[in-house]
Protein backbone atom coordinates (compact mmCIF):
# COMPACT_ATOMS: atom_id res chain seq x y z
CA UNK A 1 0.00 0.00 0.00
CA UNK A 2 1.39 3.41 -1.11
CA UNK A 3 0.67 6.29 2.14
CA UNK A 4 1.06 9.74 1.50
CA UNK A 5 3.21 10.51 4.76
CA UNK A 6 2.64 14.17 6.61
CA UNK A 7 6.14 15.14 5.77
CA UNK A 8 5.24 16.21 1.98
CA UNK A 9 3.85 19.55 1.97
CA UNK A 10 1.36 21.56 0.14
CA UNK A 11 1.30 25.22 -0.14
CA UNK A 12 -2.14 25.85 -1.93
CA UNK A 13 -2.77 28.29 -4.98
CA UNK A 14 -5.05 31.07 -4.64
CA UNK A 15 -6.07 31.45 -8.36
CA UNK A 16 -5.32 29.14 -11.67
CA UNK A 17 -2.48 31.73 -12.13
CA UNK A 18 -0.64 31.03 -8.91
CA UNK A 19 0.20 27.00 -9.87
CA UNK A 20 3.73 27.66 -10.60
CA UNK A 21 4.19 29.75 -7.62
CA UNK A 22 2.45 27.63 -5.28
CA UNK A 23 4.72 24.80 -6.59
CA UNK A 24 7.96 26.60 -6.09
CA UNK A 25 6.60 27.67 -2.54
CA UNK A 26 5.68 24.17 -1.79
CA UNK A 27 9.39 23.01 -3.08
CA UNK A 28 11.06 25.67 -0.78
CA UNK A 29 9.05 24.76 2.32
CA UNK A 30 10.08 21.13 1.76
CA UNK A 31 13.58 22.13 2.43
CA UNK A 32 12.90 24.34 5.22
CA UNK A 33 12.32 27.83 3.81
CA UNK A 34 8.65 29.20 4.15
CA UNK A 35 7.65 32.39 1.51
CA UNK A 36 4.90 33.64 0.47
CA UNK A 37 2.94 32.89 -2.91
CA UNK A 38 3.01 36.85 -3.81
CA UNK A 39 6.62 37.42 -3.31
CA UNK A 40 7.49 34.27 -5.22
CA UNK A 41 4.97 35.97 -8.29
CA UNK A 42 7.17 39.15 -8.32
CA UNK A 43 10.27 37.51 -8.46
CA UNK A 44 8.68 34.81 -11.34
CA UNK A 45 6.92 37.74 -13.58
CA UNK A 46 3.60 36.14 -13.31
CA UNK A 47 1.39 37.34 -14.94
CA UNK A 48 -2.66 36.79 -16.11
CA UNK A 49 -1.14 33.75 -18.00
CA UNK A 50 0.00 32.32 -15.27
CA UNK A 51 4.41 31.34 -14.79
CA UNK A 52 5.99 30.13 -17.39
CA UNK A 53 9.36 27.60 -16.86
CA UNK A 54 11.86 30.49 -17.50
CA UNK A 55 9.71 32.24 -14.35
CA UNK A 56 9.98 29.49 -11.88
CA UNK A 57 13.51 29.11 -12.34
CA UNK A 58 14.59 32.78 -12.32
CA UNK A 59 12.68 32.49 -9.21
CA UNK A 60 13.80 29.80 -7.98
CA UNK A 61 17.69 30.75 -8.67
CA UNK A 62 16.62 33.71 -6.34
CA UNK A 63 15.93 32.29 -3.55
CA UNK A 64 19.37 29.77 -3.98
CA UNK A 65 18.50 27.02 -5.86
CA UNK A 66 19.91 25.52 -8.54
CA UNK A 67 17.55 25.13 -10.74
CA UNK A 68 17.14 23.65 -14.67
CA UNK A 69 14.30 23.03 -16.99
CA UNK A 70 14.55 19.13 -18.78
CA UNK A 71 12.14 17.18 -20.79
CA UNK A 72 12.17 13.21 -20.56
CA UNK A 73 10.10 10.27 -21.15
CA UNK A 74 8.15 7.47 -18.95
CA UNK A 75 12.12 5.88 -18.82
CA UNK A 76 13.55 9.04 -17.48
CA UNK A 77 11.03 9.04 -14.22
CA UNK A 78 12.47 6.30 -13.12
CA UNK A 79 16.07 7.70 -13.64
CA UNK A 80 18.03 9.25 -10.68
CA UNK A 81 17.27 12.85 -10.19
CA UNK A 82 16.52 15.04 -7.08
CA UNK A 83 12.93 15.53 -5.47
CA UNK A 84 11.00 17.11 -4.83
CA UNK A 85 10.79 18.33 -8.70
CA UNK A 86 7.93 20.39 -10.36
CA UNK A 87 6.59 18.57 -13.12
CA UNK A 88 4.59 20.80 -15.69
CA UNK A 89 1.53 18.91 -17.32
CA UNK A 90 -2.36 19.24 -18.87
CA UNK A 91 -5.81 19.44 -17.30
CA UNK A 92 -9.20 18.83 -18.83
CA UNK A 93 -7.54 18.27 -21.94
CA UNK A 94 -5.76 22.18 -22.77
CA UNK A 95 -5.30 24.10 -19.11
CA UNK A 96 -1.29 24.02 -18.54
CA UNK A 97 -0.24 23.49 -14.78
CA UNK A 98 2.36 22.81 -12.33
CA UNK A 99 2.53 19.78 -9.88
CA UNK A 100 5.14 19.18 -7.38
CA UNK A 101 6.44 15.63 -7.61
CA UNK A 102 7.82 14.16 -4.47
CA UNK A 103 7.91 10.41 -4.76
CA UNK A 104 7.99 7.88 -7.23
CA UNK A 105 7.14 4.17 -6.87
CA UNK A 106 6.58 1.00 -8.95
CA UNK A 107 3.63 2.35 -10.53
CA UNK A 108 2.50 4.98 -7.99
CA UNK A 109 3.55 8.67 -7.60
CA UNK A 110 2.89 11.33 -4.63
CA UNK A 111 2.27 14.71 -5.94
CA UNK A 112 1.60 18.28 -4.57
CA UNK A 113 -1.11 19.66 -6.84
CA UNK A 114 -1.48 23.48 -5.40
CA UNK A 115 -5.20 23.22 -6.81
CA UNK A 116 -6.07 19.88 -4.97
CA UNK A 117 -3.40 19.43 -2.06
CA UNK A 118 -1.60 16.07 -1.38
CA UNK A 119 -2.68 13.31 -4.33
CA UNK A 120 -1.40 9.94 -5.39
CA UNK A 121 -1.64 8.85 -8.87
CA UNK A 122 -1.33 5.87 -10.83
CA UNK A 123 1.81 6.05 -13.19
CA UNK A 124 -0.62 5.15 -16.42
CA UNK A 125 -2.95 8.74 -14.90
CA UNK A 126 -0.11 10.65 -14.51
CA UNK A 127 1.73 10.03 -17.44
CA UNK A 128 -1.44 10.99 -19.30
CA UNK A 129 -1.43 14.48 -17.60
CA UNK A 130 2.58 15.26 -18.02
CA UNK A 131 3.78 16.85 -20.88
CA UNK A 132 7.59 15.87 -20.03
CA UNK A 133 9.02 18.81 -19.11
CA UNK A 134 10.28 18.96 -15.37
CA UNK A 135 11.67 21.85 -13.49
CA UNK A 136 14.86 19.94 -10.99
CA UNK A 137 15.82 22.11 -8.11
CA UNK A 138 18.81 21.65 -6.14
CA UNK A 139 19.94 24.34 -2.90
CA UNK A 140 22.55 25.42 -3.37
CA UNK A 141 25.22 27.83 -1.04
CA UNK A 142 22.89 30.73 -1.08
CA UNK A 143 19.72 29.14 -0.11
CA UNK A 144 18.79 30.18 3.39
CA UNK A 145 16.26 28.68 5.78
CA UNK A 146 13.65 30.49 7.23
CA UNK A 147 10.66 32.04 7.71
CA UNK A 148 9.31 35.13 4.87
CA UNK A 149 5.98 34.55 5.85
CA UNK A 150 6.40 36.27 9.24
CA UNK A 151 4.66 39.67 9.88
CA UNK A 152 6.66 43.29 9.49
CA UNK A 153 6.97 43.55 13.15
CA UNK A 154 8.23 40.48 14.12
CA UNK A 155 10.57 40.12 10.89
CA UNK A 156 11.82 43.67 12.39
CA UNK A 157 12.33 42.61 15.67
CA UNK A 158 13.94 39.44 14.65
CA UNK A 159 16.60 41.91 13.38
CA UNK A 160 16.79 43.94 16.21
CA UNK A 161 17.74 41.78 18.73
CA UNK A 162 21.61 40.96 17.51
CA UNK A 163 21.96 44.29 17.58
CA UNK A 164 20.13 44.82 21.28
CA UNK A 165 23.43 46.15 23.34
CA UNK A 166 23.87 48.80 20.57
CA UNK A 167 20.26 49.87 20.83
CA UNK A 168 20.49 49.71 25.14
CA UNK A 169 23.39 52.37 24.78
CA UNK A 170 21.45 54.41 21.92
CA UNK A 171 17.95 54.20 24.44
CA UNK A 172 20.43 55.22 27.65
CA UNK A 173 22.00 57.92 25.73
CA UNK A 174 18.79 59.57 24.45
CA UNK A 175 17.44 59.52 28.23
CA UNK A 176 20.41 61.52 29.03
CA UNK A 177 19.68 63.53 26.12
CA UNK A 178 15.94 64.28 26.99
CA UNK A 179 16.81 64.44 30.86
CA UNK A 180 19.55 67.67 29.85
CA UNK A 181 17.14 69.41 27.42
CA UNK A 182 14.19 69.32 30.65
CA UNK A 183 16.75 70.34 32.88
CA UNK A 184 17.98 73.39 30.07
CA UNK A 185 14.03 74.19 29.69
CA UNK A 186 13.89 74.61 33.35
CA UNK A 187 16.73 76.74 33.82
CA UNK A 188 15.80 79.13 31.32
CA UNK A 189 12.31 79.49 32.65
CA UNK A 190 13.83 80.50 36.05
CA UNK A 191 16.10 83.04 34.25
CA UNK A 192 12.70 84.29 32.12
CA UNK A 193 10.40 84.34 35.53
CA UNK A 194 12.67 84.75 38.24
CA UNK A 195 15.45 86.52 36.95
CA UNK A 196 15.52 88.88 34.66
CA UNK A 197 11.82 90.72 35.83
CA UNK A 198 13.39 91.72 38.82
CA UNK A 199 17.18 92.64 37.31
CA UNK A 200 19.11 90.35 39.36
CA UNK A 201 20.85 88.67 36.63
CA UNK A 202 24.36 90.94 37.03
CA UNK A 203 23.66 89.69 40.30
CA UNK A 204 23.45 86.07 39.26
CA UNK A 205 26.53 86.47 37.25
CA UNK A 206 28.24 88.08 40.06
CA UNK A 207 27.35 85.57 42.55
CA UNK A 208 28.86 82.90 40.17
CA UNK A 209 32.52 84.99 39.12
CA UNK A 210 32.66 85.39 43.30
CA UNK A 211 32.04 81.61 43.70
CA UNK A 212 34.72 80.75 41.42
CA UNK A 213 37.28 83.27 43.04
CA UNK A 214 36.80 81.68 46.15
CA UNK A 215 37.06 78.19 45.16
Amino acid sequence: MFFIKEKFHCVKQYDTTDCGAACLATVSKQYGLKIPITRIREIAGTDKQGTNAYGVIKAAEELGFSAKGVKGDKEALFSEFPLPAIAHIVVEGSLLHYMVIHKIAKDKIIVADPAKGLITYELDDFMKLWTGVLILLVPDVKFEKGDMTQGIFKRFFGLLVPQKNLIIHVFLASLLYTFLGILGAFYFKFLLDDILPYGLLPLLVSDGHQKRLIM
